[in-house]
């Protein structure tokens, strides 16, 4: 990747806030959402917390956040914030429309692992009907997870989500680091628990997601595999 293109890549984040009913907040950070809502929480003075509700990777984090705040600008609050009068389902349903012209592509600094395969092979029966598509992607600054799902197969289109893995963490200390290799991070990634993949993530079918949790807190334990001699919900629903 070109140093001028890295430079535009980041996160357009969608951000809400207790204490400011009815406004969401879109912004932009070359860092992590996460860290980005932690330092506007600290220093705006406002008594919550802010959220996330959305986040979406791009390649020209700056082009995406313009047309978002052109797109919304008969809601905004000031022409000096960026807060905006909206539902935070029309932000994200603005994002995503918008991040499709800025897709965040493989290049030479991404390193792509393809663990669809291994989920399909441990679980494949507790998997989205609408899931294509699970990569576990890497830059020099990024540990990521993306989805790729299609809701109608007589369509091509797809929608494709990325979540950055810096929020799951072993013992208060990141799991996913992007100093480690790529491959033992994908390893660290397909070897978590079911409990854990279901509290992070959104692959797995939402029936039996509820059915893990169940099982979880039941028993203090959840099946690791479908293939597991108790992982009975795919008998018990049919």
């Amino acid at each position: 990747m070109a140093a001028d293109e890295a430079n535009k890549a980041g996160y357009v984040y969608i951000l809400v806030n207790s204490s400011l009913p009815g406004l969401v907040k879109i912004g932009l950070t070359r860092g992590t959402t996460k860290r980005r809502a932690a330092e506007l929480s600290h220093h705006t003075g406002i008594p919550t917390p802010f959220v996330i509700a959305y986040e979406q990777l791009v390649a020209d984090c700056s082009a995406v956040e313009k047309s978002l705040h052109e797109r919304f600008a008969n809601s905004r609050e000031s022409a000096r914030r960026e807060f905006f009068r909206i539902t935070p389902k029309e932000a994200i349903d603005g994002l995503q429309r918008a991040a499709r012209f800025s897709p965040f592509v493989d290049d030479e600094d991404v390193t792509r692992i393809d663990v669809l395969p291994i989920f399909d092979a441990r679980c494949r029966r507790w998997l989205r009907s609408d899931l294509v598509g699970l990569s576990y992607l890497q830059t020099p600054t990024l540990c990521a997870l993306e989805t790729t799902t299609q809701e109608d197969f007589r369509c091509s289109n797809f929608t494709i989500e990325r979540m950055d893995l810096d929020f799951i963490c072993y013992h208060e200390d990141g799991l996913f680091k992007p100093v480690i290799e790529p491959e033992e991070n994908a390893r660290r990634l397909v070897a978590l628990d079911s409990y854990t993949l279901i509290m992070c993530f959104d692959f797995i079918d939402r029936e039996v997601g509820g059915w893990l949790d169940e099982r979880y807190h039941k028993d203090g334990d959840a099946p690791y595999s479908a293939r597991a001699s108790d992982a009975t919900w795919q008998i018990r629903s049919s």
